[in-house]
């Protein structure tokens, strides 16, 4: 069982469609709030004590270096296509960091004990405020500027996969013996991960780390750090824990993190999601020709056969949409899939993709 748990861009790089290296304060005279502008070569001036503008990317809150250069971003893009664990030092801006920081050592941040022991010997135990009831205006509004159109349109763009659904994040803090065995995050509609480190003076014999299984395990350490923003694509192979937090640590091991999820359901026909373009292309084509008239009898989207027709397609489902196409498939109390080349076709193809994402293990017992 699958432990769940708790290529860049095109024309001149994906940076280079940016215009955010700084970011200074206007005051809209309108409404009567501020918002984040984008200007080069102008330092922060907004004071993050007490919460931060809502309804603004991403890009006006990140580091001004990461937009610098075009290719730091198509690397980053590329990784995540890849599958590969992305982790940017110096993330933010470090006023909204220091700001973050501050409010998850307040008093006012009240933990809550998360942890489970499961039979199949997955377990975990950290602390976390998963109520938002609970929380601050300034965690409200972090994850409000998270789930923003323009960041999710942003991520989506960045990482290859759909992230125009909800996004979740919460204050995690790890003690003393807390720790995360490994799993891949592969639940629910979750499509690219995120966390960020907010440790400060943290040393890597404290544990705490991020221990990334994909790779060899010189490079798969990354350790708890200040300021470090992680980012990973979750498949059925994204698998990763934290290591335990020695008794001896003195500073606490602190972080902000969740997950951008997909906004697409899947179904037999009329199928959009923002990580597969030319579903969106289809679209578009299609109410243009319908403008003014009867249209062309053909469905928006795509047909399931063509969401899912490549390993690197199928590689994208999340493991709720995999589920509803299980059930489409299978459920007796639904609609039989007609005619039946199509429903071969279909239950073919999705057990490629359980070959694909759960092959034979390599070592098992004799």
């Amino acid at each position: 069982r699958t432990k769940k748990g708790g290529g860049g861009g095109g024309g001149g790089g994906f940076g280079a469609k940016s215009k955010s290296s700084s970011a200074r304060v206007e005051e809209d005279p309108d409404a009567s709030s501020l918002a984040f502008v984008p200007i080069r070569n102008e330092g922060p001036a907004y004071d993050f004590t007490s919460h931060i503008p809502t309804g603004n990317s991403i890009e006006s809150y990140l580091n001004p270096r990461l937009f610098e250069d075009p290719a730091t971003l198509d690397d980053v893009a590329s990784r995540l296509r890849r599958g590969d664990v992305v982790v940017l030092r110096d993330a933010f801006r470090s006023d909204f960091a220091d700001a973050m920081h501050r409010e998850l050592l307040s008093p006012t941040t009240s933990w809550t004990r998360n942890e489970n022991y499961l039979d199949d010997g997955y377990h975990y135990r950290h602390y976390n405020m998963y109520d938002r009831s609970e929380y601050s205006q300034f965690f409200n509004d972090t994850l409000e500027m998270l789930n923003g159109d323009s960041t999710k349109a942003f991520m989506t763009e960045l990482s290859g996969r759909d992230c125009r659904g909800d996004v979740t994040g919460s204050p995690s803090y790890y003690g003393g013996g807390d720790h995360s065995l490994p799993h891949t995050d592969h639940f629910g509609q979750r499509t690219v991960a995120y966390v960020w480190h907010l440790s400060k003076n943290w040393r890597p014999e404290w544990g705490g780390g991020l221990y990334w299984a994909p790779e060899p395990l010189a490079n798969a350490y990354h350790h708890a750090s200040y300021n470090t923003l992680v980012l990973f694509s979750v498949t059925p192979r994204s698998s990763h824990f934290v290591t335990t937090v020695s008794p001896h640590a003195t500073e606490k091991r602190l972080s902000f993190n969740g997950w951008w999820q997909s906004a697409w359901t899947p179904g037999l026909e009329g199928n959009v999601a923002a990580d597969h373009p030319e579903s969106i292309s289809r679209e578009n084509e299609e109410n243009e020709e319908g403008e003014g008239g009867e249209g062309d009898g053909g469905s928006e989207g795509l047909p399931l056969e063509d969401m899912i027709d490549t390993p690197e397609k199928r590689m994208r489902l999340t493991y709720l949409q995999y589920t509803i196409i299980d059930t489409l498939l299978h459920d007796p109390w639904a609609p039989r899939v007609e005619p039946e080349e199509r429903r071969m076709k279909l239950e073919g193809m999705m057990k490629d993709h359980m070959d694909e994402s759960y092959p034979p293990s390599r070592s098992p017992p004799i």
